[in-house]
């Protein structure tokens, strides 16, 4: 490669630099330099570096670790549950023409509607008065759901929401991944009398393992920054019971303004994800 196409794939790569630069880089930064300083609010005046005070605090608060570890069951829970129907539905729709057509619109349904309507709407499908599914489960079995007083309630629904709205999402990762397998070998496996389960475990989850980490790590991403349909649903309450990090941080830093140790959370956050990510990498690609 001679200097002037190196040249000429520098400036037509120049564009992107930028922009990644300006949203991402940028930020980060500024981020970083807002964690270690002692900012309460914006216009502040008398700022001082303070070093690593602002990580201690957070993670010597009880309420900050409360928030990351019920976060963290929510995230574990779900995204275990969504992967492993993601996997058993696309299984299926993958093995037949007729599975797929017919659950291909309706799957598509929860993904096309955006996060904090979809919290409205399981606000009044569970509504503890005249919620069309409450009234339902409490007149055909006796179960009396008020997800308003019962943190536990409250907390469990969050997580069938989750895996409501996203488990169609890995169904298609997985799908895609199974339809570039090669069909002699699924064949294969059905002549020697192979049952769905054991095609499943043994040539599916093999064939498509990349397919496996981009959904979780995705998957663990988003939903470890859950806030919309939470916050329409139960705004982080009965009490604290779905106080995610996301919400705590939401009041940290933009309700009592403690920018700094906003920061400082929203820091430890991104490296929690980096550390899963790459332990869930190494894991399934062994």
């Amino acid at each position: 490669m001679n200097s002037k196409t190196r040249s000429l794939i520098i400036l037509m790569l120049l564009p992107c630099l930028m922009v990644y630069v300006i949203l991402a880089l940028i930020p980060l930064g500024f981020t970083i330099w807002l964690s270690l300083i002692n900012m309460w609010r914006p216009g502040e005046t008398h700022l001082h570096f303070v070093g690593a005070e602002n990580y201690v605090k957070i993670l010597t608060d009880p309420m900050a670790m409360y928030s990351l570890r019920i976060t963290l069951i929510y995230t574990v829970v779900s995204v275990a549950v969504e992967v492993l129907l993601g996997l058993v539905i696309g299984a299926l729709m993958y093995e037949s023409i007729s599975v797929r057509r017919t659950l291909t619109p309706i799957l598509v349904i929860p993904l096309g509607i955006p996060p904090i309507t979809v919290g409205l709407i399981w606000r009044f499908l569970f509504h503890p008065d005249f919620g069309a599914f409450t009234y339902w489960l409490r007149t055909t079995t006796g179960l009396n759901i008020n997800y308003a007083i019962h943190g536990d309630q409250a907390y469990a629904l969050t997580i069938v929401m989750d895996i409501w709205q996203w488990t169609p999402l890995v169904a298609f990762i997985v799908l895609g991944g199974l339809l570039a397998i090669p069909t002699e070998y699924v064949e294969s496996f059905m002549i020697d009398g192979a049952g769905f389960f054991r095609r499943l475990t043994h040539l599916y989850m093999r064939m498509i393992r990349s397919n496996l980490v981009f959904a979780i790590i995705l998957r663990f991403m988003d939903s470890f920054k859950v806030f919309d349909q939470v916050w329409m649903l139960t705004q982080g309450g009965p009490g604290t019971a779905t106080q995610y990090v996301s919400i705590f941080l939401y009041r940290l830093g933009l309700i009592s303004w403690n920018l700094s140790e906003a920061a400082a959370l929203s820091l430890i956050i991104l490296l929690i994800v980096i550390i899963v990510s790459n332990v869930v990498t190494k894991i399934i690609k062994r």
